[in-house]
């Protein structure tokens, strides 16, 4: 697994919609919760950058020297099916 972290856009029937998906494939790890807390420390971390700096784009550094790049053309696959 590796840590990822996802912006909606929007909900709908046909399920969520995403304006982007940023994932950090140097960090891959043995299971799904340690991917969930890695990404939330990572993102938390980034947030704290944002609110020092005031700045989205030094958050968006942060992530990035983190190892967060953006994914295309993600999918979201249902782990229960």
């Amino acid at each position: 697994y590796m840590p990822t972290i996802a912006a909606f856009s929007e909900s709908s029937t046909e399920g969520k919609k995403y304006s982007f998906i940023l994932a950090n494939p140097f960090s891959i790890v043995a299971t799904e919760d340690a991917a969930v807390l890695q990404a939330t420390i990572d993102f938390s971390e980034a947030c704290r950058v944002d609110d020092a700096t005031g700045s989205i784009e030094a958050m968006g550094l942060q992530l990035a020297v983190l190892g967060y790049d953006f994914v295309e053309n993600f999918r979201v696959v249902d782990s229960d099916t």
